[in-house]
């Protein structure tokens, strides 16, 4: 039996990423393990080198820390068994396979196979839900400014996502290419593409996605020409998928595609946000 190599952000979860990984330990016996500090592994590629064929890999975290880990192996993994232990302040991805936490670490090697891809800024990023662009951009990068301040790895998302729709937030244009065709659409309120399901801790942004389908590969969900009452009265059926019948919603189903604003915007990567972006380009390789 190989040893297990326990992977953890010390960071995460308000710094206590070691003590929450360390609860691993319940489902592990009779092998060795070892805990690694994803932060002091300088080189993934050369990390795999040392491990064994019959070496197991537990990355432990949430949504973010999955998300760092991916990255971080530029979208290359070792032929060794991979699993998630879910923590952190986000499972999205945990609840799209049919997962809740607590529960044993979960092989995940099926879902690391090629993974979409989205440039932003000149960069590329891998992504494991999704990619979101508008309000819920905006709600992620107000979300991680109030866990900064009041030094809480979790949050709620729905006051924040309310607050953002009756005052915040401004919609605006958007052009999007959708395998090679150009749409345009007036007052976007958000564009996400999906690899998943989930987005924002249980949100049905994509009830008809399915990350394993390589048929139509993602989903765009554009939320488009409605004035703020419409968008707040709206809002709460995202939780259950029933905003699917809402005509202000509208879906593609693509393998690439750009989406480009009229002005600068708020974005996410896996709950991750980043400011001042224009367009955003999603694909598989």
């Amino acid at each position: 039996m190989g040893k297990q190599y326990i992977l953890f952000n010390p960071y995460s979860s308000n710094s206590t990423g070691e003590s929450e990984a360390k609860k691993v330990l319940f489902y592990l016996s009779g092998a060795s393990y070892e805990f690694v500090k994803m932060t002091e592994v300088a080189d993934y590629a050369d990390f795999f080198k040392t491990c064994n064929g019959d070496d197991k890999i537990i990355v432990c975290g949430g949504d973010g820390t999955f998300n760092h880990f991916v990255n971080d192996c530029h979208g290359v993994f070792p032929d060794n068994e991979i699993y998630l232990y879910p923590g952190g302040s986000g499972n999205d991805f945990l609840n799209d396979i049919n997962m809740k936490a607590p529960c044993a670490p979960v092989k995940v090697n099926e879902y690391l196979k090629n993974l979409p891809q989205a440039e932003v800024n000149g960069k590329n990023y891998f992504f494991i839900n999704n990619i979101g662009f508008g309000i819920d951009g905006l709600v992620c990068y107000d979300a991680e400014e109030l866990k900064t301040r009041k030094k809480t790895a979790k949050t709620n998302y729905t006051p924040i996502a309310l607050q953002a729709i009756l005052f915040k937030y401004k919609p605006g244009n958007a052009k999007v290419c959708v395998d090679g065709k150009n749409y345009e659409f007036e007052r976007v309120w958000m564009a996400p593409t999906m690899n998943g399901r989930f987005f924002g801790g249980g949100m049905m942004v994509a009830p008809m996605q399915n990350r394993l389908n390589e048929e139509h590969s993602m989903t765009l969900m554009l939320f488009h020409n409605a004035n703020r009452f419409q968008m707040a009265t709206s809002f709460p059926a995202v939780f259950s998928g029933k905003h699917v019948s809402n005509p202000k919603c509208f879906f593609f189903f693509f393998h690439d595609i750009t989406v480009e604003f009229d002005a600068p915007n708020f974005i996410e990567i896996d709950g991750e946000p980043i400011i001042n972006v224009v367009k955003y380009h999603a694909f598989r390789k």
